[in-house]
């Protein structure tokens, strides 16, 4: 028997969960129990997956005090996961999800506070995969053709070659789909979007169909906006470009629209009437306006890109800024941290890329607010200056409004030497009269 691996002195411990909670929210939806059961499933075993930890070499300047006394006495890692580990975490997500939803025995197995003691006993994430290997669907061949007789699919466009683009009608065609293609669309999670099931709905799932009826890409189509919401190949990475051409033909036959703030989720762009996956666009491309890749898996972008807006990404999974690119905009960074007890959620604003940074500001909740500013052991809010560089003003925030104990909530800096000019004092929002030394 291998020997079990041993878990990894994280100092981030809440990124975990907060990775762990972003797959029991769907848009402004959270299903706590499934994340509880995923926590209990999960965030023991993601502390001894090495693929997804880096060592921490230095002490974080904003360590909490526990880990500045502990320092000394062990190696620490921070908890960073890769664009990989988010299929697999998708299928554990869907056998949880798909035993709730149909009340499957050892849901009911637990122990004295309630808890699945299968979910209790997985002790890394190779077993985890092993029960949703176990908890899944019988073999897809069988059911792709059952599939063909009861109509649980139906075709919308037909190429030459065998190819079709079909539409996916029932739960069943939902489960098939999300079986051969490794991702979360079947087992009950989009199920309340048939049109079967909810008349009114908005929402549509199309698949592209090779001559022995084998998916190879899933599409989400909001109907009455004939928009595009989502596009996945296999394990919820972008198409292979060999399916490229079909889907082209596909959205423009249907007239759909590609809307760059669903960029993350469709990994598609139109640019100068062709369609472009966003990990192949190519050199020297001008797009314009903003674009937003919140949501999207690690990119590398092309040599000479210029984007004339703005450009946002969520930092889980970071791309590379190439130097020889350009953003003419604004160039917003978001990220999740933790320490401790001490969840984080910060943004960076740049002017343009290659440019100065320009802002910070750090939240307590993932909402972007004055009300929500908030960091321990440091300003909430910096503003540089554009010629040099130096953070000119800082302000100090807890739970929403201004406060600092052991010096000014306010301070200014001149622009060129970076000297204090100004300090003012605030606790718990109440401004204090005190004057600097």
């Amino acid at each position: 028997m291998a020997a079990e691996k041993a878990a990894f002195n994280i100092i981030n411990p809440h990124a975990i969960e907060d990775y762990i909670k972003g797959f029991a929210t769907d848009g402004e939806s959270f299903d706590e129990t499934l994340y509880d059961y995923l926590n209990l499933a999960l965030s023991k075993a993601l502390t001894k997956e090495e693929d997804h930890v880096r060592l921490v070499a230095e002490l974080p300047s904003d360590a909490p005090s526990w880990l500045r006394e502990k320092w000394s006495d062990a190696t620490f890692y921070e908890f960073t996961p890769q664009p990989s580990l988010h299929t697999k975490i998708s299928r554990v997500k869907d056998w949880i999800r798909g035993a709730l939803q149909r009340g499957e025995g050892w849901i009911r197995r637990t122990d004295d506070r309630g808890r699945p003691l299968k979910l209790l006993k997985i002790g890394s994430l190779e077993q985890a995969l092993k029960e949703a290997e176990k908890g899944s669907l019988p073999d897809s061949q069988e059911f792709f053709d059952a599939e063909i007789l009861t109509g649980d699919i139906h075709t919308v466009m037909a190429f030459p070659d065998g190819y079709r683009f079909v539409h996916l009608l029932s739960e069943e065609a939902l489960d098939r789909e999300s079986k051969e293609m490794g991702h979360c669309i079947g087992q009950g999670t989009y199920d309340s979007s048939l049109t079967a099931n909810n008349p009114g709905s908005m929402k549509a799932y199309y698949s592209l169909r090779d001559s022995q009826n084998k998916p190879h890409i899933t599409l989400s189509l909001h109907v009455s906006q004939r928009l595009l919401m989502s596009c996945r190949g296999k394990e919820n990475k972008a198409p292979v470009e060999k399916y490229v051409p079909y889907l082209e033909k596909f959205i423009r036959k249907s007239n759909l629209s590609i809307d760059r703030k669903w960029a993350g989720l469709t990994n598609l762009l139109w640019h100068e009437d062709k369609l472009y996956v966003l990990d192949r666009l190519p050199s020297d491309m001008i797009l314009e306006g903003d674009l937003d890749l919140s949501g999207t898996g690690g990119l590398v972008f092309p040599r000479n890109l210029t984007i004339t807006g703005d450009l946002r990404i969520l930092m889980t999974h970071v791309p590379l800024l190439v130097p020889c690119m350009k953003i003419k905009g604004k160039l917003i960074q978001e990220y999740w941290n933790s320490f401790g007890e001490e969840r984080v959620y910060y943004e960076r604003e740049y002017r343009g890329f290659p440019g100065p940074l320009k802002f910070e500001r750090w939240y307590k909740e993932n909402s972007p607010s004055e009300k929500n500013l908030h960091r321990l052991n440091g300003p909430a809010v910096i503003e540089y200056s554009a010629g040099t560089g130096i953070p000119i003003i800082e302000r100090w925030y807890l739970n929403g409004v201004q406060h600092r104990e052991d010096g000014p909530a306010v301070i200014c800096r001149d622009s060129i030497t970076g000297r204090v000019t100004e300090g003012r004092w605030f606790e718990k929002g109440v401004p204090i009269q005190k004057t600097l030394n």
